[in-house]
């Protein structure tokens, strides 16, 4: 139930060895593409003329227009959604969520995460700074573009007399977002219960880099 074009390096025709490739049909019905070198070297380059235009490369992912560079190559998608848990620092003390207005979606492009939606606080029984669940880890944040930060829309909440701005921030090496008020002139402040308030919704886009 298989059928298999193979292009054998010993001339042989046996599709053994180290040195072969092989387009094979398999008894699932995929169509499978094989190579195997005694160099290791296992990419998968499709050109027009002399012109590479897309390289499937050998450590994963794709490349174009004869870019082989092992950095520059897309090597994952991923998308879905997700429930954010929201914490306050202090302790294990937390709020939670109206159940349908809870979910968040995100999108996953190599390393950088969008995580965008808008959910609902229900109960706000918590102290300290508010922070709440990413649904990927954070690169290291040595440098500075590595953080990821965005205002939030806030409905519904009084929050802030001043109009002063609310973002969710992501450190490195962190699966959280840190709720933050940003003031003009001044210090960052922890958002609190104060700014998070029970009833409220925060609809934003978050982007950043993931791990």
């Amino acid at each position: 139930s298989i059928a298999a074009l193979i292009l054998d390096g010993n001339s042989n025709g046996d599709g053994a060895g180290g040195d072969y490739s092989l387009i094979r049909h398999n008894s699932s019905g995929d169509l499978e593409f094989y190579a195997r070198d005694p160099s290791g070297a296992t990419n998968y380059i499709f050109r027009t003329g002399s012109s590479e235009k897309v390289r499937f490369q050998a450590g994963g992912g794709i490349s174009f227009n004869g870019d082989s560079a092992a950095a520059n190559a897309l090597d994952d998608y991923e998308e879905g959604h997700y429930v954010p848990t929201m914490y306050g620092q202090s302790g294990t003390s937390s709020f939670d969520l109206y159940s349908g207005e809870s979910k968040l979606s995100y999108h996953k492009i190599g390393n950088m995460v969008t995580v965008h939606g808008r959910i609902r606080i229900n109960n706000n029984n918590f102290s300290g700074g508010g922070y709440m669940t990413l649904p990927f880890t954070a690169a290291d944040n040595d440098d500075t573009d590595n953080a990821g930060s965005s205002a939030i829309a806030v409905h519904g909440i009084d929050y802030d007399a001043a109009r002063r701005t609310l973002f969710l921030e992501t450190g490195g090496n962190s699966a959280y977002g840190w709720f933050l008020i940003v003031r003009d002139n001044a210090s960052w402040l922890s958002a609190t219960s104060t700014h998070l308030k029970s009833g409220g919704y925060l609809s934003f886009v978050h982007t950043y880099k993931a791990a």
